[in-house]
């Protein structure tokens, strides 16, 4: 699926998070999850420190998506910059969407704007496009979130799952009551979803 593809869709799932879970497609034990949000920063204002342009040149400048292949020159680039990205208070993480190409390398800001446990259940968990799955939850802290996604419209907020960046979508508007969801590989749920009892796809 193209990256715009993947960042329309995922945009879809902050615009509508008041929608949460349209059915039970898994079953699983209620899970408690540390979540955070982080105010994306364009990979084209990161600017690294590049001492060979020429070896570099095919991944220069960065963006937003890669194959496999490219991802490990991209690390490797990266791993030099390390200090350089710390002290301007950037983190990275590729964003995986399975078995798919390409994978997304997202910066972020590594102070969250918001961070909290949340609870997620059966009733939260709903199928979605291919492979992955759809898990919605609720921030407590509803105002504060509504706060954050209205300051933000127009950019990108990503949203981390202890520790993980899971999607990094754009805020098209508002969102209120602290809802918001994130998309998982069906093949990366019990990971986060420990005893999860997935459906036949078939």
């Amino acid at each position: 699926m193209p990256f715009l593809a993947i960042i329309m869709a995922l945009a879809a799932v902050l615009a509508s998070c008041g929608s949460a879970g349209a059915g039970k497609s898994a079953q699983v034990d209620k899970v408690k999850w540390q979540v955070a949000a982080y105010a994306v920063v364009p990979s084209g204002s990161v600017g690294l420190e590049v001492a060979d342009q020429e070896a570099y040149g095919d991944i220069l400048p960065l963006r937003d998506s890669y194959t496999q292949e490219e991802s490990a020159k991209v690390d490797e680039l990266l791993a030099h910059n390390d200090s350089l990205l710390s002290a301007r208070g950037y983190a990275y993480q590729w964003i995986d969407f399975g078995a798919r190409e390409p994978l997304n390398l997202v910066f972020i800001e590594s102070t969250p704007l918001l961070e909290q446990e949340v609870e997620v259940d059966s009733e939260s968990v709903s199928p979605c496009y291919a492979d992955c799955l759809q898990i919605a939850f609720r921030f407590d802290d509803r105002q504060q979130w509504e706060n954050i996604t209205t300051a933000n419209i127009g950019k990108r907020i990503a949203i981390g799952v202890n520790g993980r960046i899971l999607t990094a979508p754009c805020v098209n508007s508002p969102i209120t009551q602290g809802a918001c969801s994130v998309i998982v590989p069906a093949e990366d749920a019990p990971a986060l979803l420990p005893g999860i009892s997935l459906p036949d796809t078939e």
